[in-house]
């Protein structure tokens, strides 16, 4: 979920999911992947679609440009409520809703925080 979660040093705060979630969520979820078999992923919810079975739920995480995971409802775990920093205080989740409609220029937005920003950070 980089750049907005730093995988090692941020935590997330999860609860569970007793409503719909909605699109722009960052959720916890169960999914069947070809190459890793059924795994964990925290991605955000990119979109809802109508499957032959019911919802499927649709979800990228915001590091990523193309690859995305699918699960159903009963498959999410949770819903991240709050990141926490390692000094203790906490990442505002609403950019990550910016970020994704970004996504047509993400590409840049992230080479650019690659080579310079994280570099800076380590």
């Amino acid at each position: 979920m980089r750049p907005f979660i730093e995988g090692g040093k941020d935590s997330v705060i999860l609860q569970p999911v007793t409503d719909e979630p909605r699109v722009g969520d960052v959720i916890l979820a169960e999914v069947q992947t070809p190459y890793k078999g059924k795994t964990f992923v925290l991605h955000r919810l990119i979109r809802i679609e109508q499957g032959a079975d019911g919802k499927v739920y649709v979800l990228q995480g915001d590091g990523n440009l193309s690859g995305e995971e699918f699960c159903k409802r009963e498959n999410i775990i949770g819903r991240v409520t709050a990141v926490m920093m390692p000094s203790g205080r906490h990442k505002c989740l609403t950019k990550g809703r910016l970020w994704h409609r970004l996504l047509p220029v993400r590409k840049w937005l992230l080479k650019i925080y690659r080579h310079t920003l994280l570099k800076m950070y380590k």
